[in-house]
């Protein structure tokens, strides 16, 4: 493999969690914004603020894949601990996985020897198919379940 491959978010396919966070953080403004509000509402509306700031900051991903490690950016995180690195020697397995249930949906699960993370990942077939063919060129195993 030369250069890099980035698997980049599917705006499409994350409009509803988008939109939650949207939501979540309208409506906490709403609630903060009120004339008269009191206090119970008032750090109710600051919850639902810093609540969608955080799930529209974890939601949104890029796995970038270089020949030497796998990049995990989130790129609405400005510090760099908004950033997962694995090594590609300590990669044991990928696996991709449709879990089922409240949180589920696609899930791509790295298993390295120094630490294991799963990780949502909202992208097309085609550019799932892409990504598991440039870790299989890296002699990274790759599994799918239910995908």
């Amino acid at each position: 493999m030369t250069g890099e491959f980035e698997l980049r978010v599917d705006f499409t396919r994350n409009i509803p969690f988008i939109l939650d966070s949207v939501f979540e953080i309208g409506l906490g403004l709403f609630l903060i914004s009120k004339p008269s509000v009191s206090m119970t509402l008032l750090v109710i509306g600051w919850g639902f603020v810093i609540f969608g700031i955080i799930q529209l900051i974890r939601k949104i991903k890029i796995f970038t894949l270089t020949e030497g490690e796998l990049i995990i950016k989130h790129p609405l995180f400005p510090f760099p601990i908004g950033e997962e690195r694995f090594k590609i020697s300590t990669i044991k397995e990928v696996k991709f996985i449709r879990v089922k249930g409240r949180f589920g949906g696609r899930h791509l699960t790295i298993l390295s020897s120094e630490k294991s993370e799963s990780y949502r990942i909202e992208a097309s077939n085609d550019r799932i198919d892409e990504f598991e063919a440039k870790l299989k060129s890296l002699g990274i195993v790759t599994v799918r379940d239910g995908m």
